[in-house]
């Protein structure tokens, strides 16, 4: 992703859009926490995906970002943290026993490995 722009700044939320690879299709949701990381730096920011609409997207950070990031960025998705999120939410839900592995076992099979 490259040509970063901030939209929008509510509440310490600072909204950035970037540009996204011409046949890139992202899988991720809105409401995703991802890390983003500036291409040439090994620094890792937290955020959120606010939208994806063609090839712009749009992403929701609680600090400014720096120009570096702003041109040119991979936004990373840590499985393993999606993988508790899951699990938490299993376990905190009345499920029937057993379904929060079968489920957890289903998605770790289908998901490629980072």
């Amino acid at each position: 992703m490259s040509h970063g722009s901030l939209v929008r700044e509510e509440k310490r939320r600072y909204a950035y859009r970037f540009e996204i690879e011409a046949g890139a299709s992202p899988t991720l949701l809105e409401g995703s926490d991802v890390l983003l990381r500036a291409t040439r730096f090994d620094e890792e920011i937290a955020a959120q995906i606010v939208s994806v609409e063609d090839e712009t997207l749009t992403l929701s950070v609680s600090r400014r970002l720096e120009v570096r990031v702003l041109e040119s960025g991979e936004v990373v998705v840590d499985r393993a943290r999606l993988y508790r999120k899951l699990k938490d939410a299993m376990l905190g839900s009345k499920a029937e026993a057993g379904l929060d592995r079968i489920l957890l076992n289903e998605v770790a099979g289908k998901c490629p490995t980072k």
